[in-house]
């Protein structure tokens, strides 16, 4: 069960950027086999003043609907998500990633990370 680390340092206040797979470099994470996500977890290193940070998993460079966070008023430093069986599955092959979305965002010298949990060979 691959646990994948995810790195955005000085989110900007708005824009949508891929986060760095660390610690190879990069932005995505090539599937060994077939499997699912279990869960999207994302933190700042310092907690959100304004605005809000959408975290969203990527698949083949595509957003994905499942399993995506907003870290905002209500969870302004930590949020997570769990995935269904059936949520969020891929393929051997496929490439998964991390995206940040910023929406008028503060602070701008907040890092964001985000763990993603795979279960391959299920």
């Amino acid at each position: 069960m691959p646990r994948l680390h995810f790195l955005k340092e000085n989110l900007a206040a708005s824009a949508t950027a891929a986060m760095t797979l660390l610690p190879y470099g990069g932005s995505d994470y090539y599937a060994q086999r077939a499997g699912r996500v279990r869960s999207l977890t994302a933190l700042l290193t310092e907690a959100r003043t304004g605005g809000s940070l959408t975290v969203k998993v990527t698949k083949n460079g595509a957003a994905q609907t499942a399993l995506n966070l907003t870290i905002d008023g209500s969870a302004t430093q930590f949020d997570e998500a769990f995935g269904d069986r059936d949520d969020l599955t891929f393929a051997a092959g496929d490439r998964l990633g991390v995206q940040a979305v910023t929406s008028g965002f503060g602070p701008t010298t907040s890092d964001a990370v985000a763990v993603l949990d795979l279960d391959e060979g299920v």
